[in-house]
């Protein structure tokens, strides 16, 4: 008798995922405050739609409030007392927050690199071990006719 799968995260752990991943868009940084360790929650990603589009929109929230911090930080002006290293700093930062902008705009806003689909193919374990035996098949049969 099987029992049910019990779920890979609870509730508080999703929601506290969640919240870190749209505030540092750190997948690590993310599944630290969940508690739980990065690789599961790329295989819940994986394996759960469910998971895949919360993570996604989690990532659009994060991108939008670095988007409007950088703005609001962009139309703050200098003080004539700040001094130097103040202001460098200040640079720093947004060139920082333009590097992540940069880096996640592509997943944001779906036009990053699609999963390669094959329509027509099965994905039960079946099908996918016929069609590699016939490919070894083959891979055997050129080896046999270079001899």
């Amino acid at each position: 008798m099987t029992t049910p799968r019990s779920p890979i995260f609870t509730r508080k752990q999703k929601d506290a995922f969640f919240a870190r991943l749209a505030e540092t868009s750190c997948v690590t940084a993310a599944a630290k405050a969940a508690g739980v360790n990065r690789s599961r929650v790329y295989a819940e990603r994986k394996r759960c739609a469910a998971f895949e589009q919360d993570w996604h929109a989690a990532l659009c929230d994060g991108y939008d409030r670095l988007e409007q911090k950088l703005l609001a930080d962009t139309l703050k002006p200098v003080s004539p007392r700040a001094k130097d290293a103040t202001i460098k700093a200040r640079q720093v930062q947004q060139r920082i927050g333009l590097m992540l902008l940069a880096q996640h705009r592509a997943t944001v806003r779906g036009d990053g690199p699609k999963k390669p689909v094959r329509p027509g193919l099965p994905r039960d374990a079946k099908s996918v071990r016929k069609r590699l035996e016939a490919r070894f098949d083959e891979m055997r049969k050129r080896m046999n006719d270079d001899d």
